[in-house]
This record gives C-alpha cells, sequence and structure tokens, in this order.
C-alpha cells in the first residue's frame, strides 16, 4: 500500500517486521483511527519513505491523510522538547535556527551557523558568550544541514515506523532500546 501512495519503486520489495496498533479502542463504540506502528526491515526505505512523502506533501488513503515523520526515543523527545523552551524568543529576535535530527538545534546569528546539543549552550550563545562547551560544533553559514540530509544513524540495521491516523502523521523511531546517536 505504501508504495503506490508514495510511487516509489522499492527494490527489494517494502518488507515490515512486525507491526501493531497504539491505544485502546473506543469503549462508545464509534471508529475512530488509531496509530500504527511498522518496524521496517530496512532502514534506507525507511528513510526514503519519509523523504519521499516530505516532498510530496502528506499522501492520501481515500479521504485520510498519513504524513510521515520521525518518532523519537523518549529520552531524545525530552531532549529535543528542552530546545523547544526558546523557539519563541528566537523567532522574535529574528535569528534563523532549526532543530534536527536527532535532537540537535542549529543557529545562524550575524552570519555565524553553530550546531547545539545541549539547550543551556545555546543560551550561553544567544546571550554572546562566544566561547561554549564541546557540544558545539562552529560550521560556515552554508553548511547546515537541510531537513532531508539529516545525520541520524540507528544502533541496528532496521527502524521502526508508526502510521498515526489519529494525528494523521506517519514517524520513523528507534527499537529494541537502542537510542539516537549524535
Amino acid at each position: 500500500m505504501l508504495p503506490k501512495l508514495t510511487d516509489i519503486t522499492f527494490d527489494p520489495p517494502l518488507e515490515f517486521q512486525r507491526a501493531r496498533r497504539l491505544g485502546p479502542k473506543r469503549q462508545d463504540g464509534k471508529v475512530r483511527p488509531r496509530p500504527i506502528i511498522a518496524c521496517m526491515l530496512r532502514h534506507g526505505q525507511t528513510r526514503q519513505l519519509l523523504q519521499t512523502a516530505r516532498t510530496q506533501g502528506p499522501l492520501r488513503l481515500g479521504t485520510l491523510e498519513i504524513r510521515p515523520s520521525v518518532d523519537f526515543s523518549r529520552e531524545t523527545a525530552e531532549r529535543r522538547r528542552a530546545f523547544l523552551s526558546l523557539c519563541s524568543r528566537l523567532r522574535h529576535l529574528d535569528v534563523k535556527f532549526g532543530l534536527f535530527e536527532p535532537a540537535r538545534m542549529w543557529i545562524t546569528k550575524n552570519g555565524e551557523s553553530r550546531a547545539f546539543s545541549n539547550p543551556d549552550d545555546r543560551r550561553m550563545f544567544l546571550e554572546g558568550l562566544q566561547d561554549t562547551s564541546q557540544t558545539m560544533e562552529t560550521t560556515p553559514q552554508s553548511s547546515p544541514p537541510s531537513k532531508d540530509v539529516q545525520g541520524q544513524a540507528l544502533g541496528v540495521g532496521h527502524s521502526e515506523a508508526v502510521l498515526d491516523s489519529d494525528r494523521r502523521t506517519a514517524t520513523d523511531s528507534p527499537i529494541g532500546g537502542k537510542t539516537w546517536r549524535d
């Protein structure tokens, strides 16, 4: 079904290791879409599916929209959430920024781009301090990665995807307690 929605020809064919639905059925008897977690055999195909859906926009299955995106482990989600606290301030200051996978924020200020793995380092950078901790990498302005070329790696050679028709998203996450590596 997914190859038809994206017009991708997967070679070898798309294979899933397992799939399951999340959440309980509704007690009132009404039908409500529920998220589906599917563990795909090949991580490269997962990335290809996510990339294609990102460029094509939402996938359509009848009247239902499926939007692939990344699902993170609890630890990574908490790290990302820590970066979100100052996003409105960055917008107000008209500073270019982006949150990339798994939990790295790029900020461009005065023509200088830096990547931060730690929210405290980001705060120090915004306050004008140039000497921050080792978790920061200095790069030329033209080299922050695009959202399509993110350095995401799994501890194993496969990934898990979530097709969430309730939130209308599809996500990709690590399995087996593995965590994303920076």
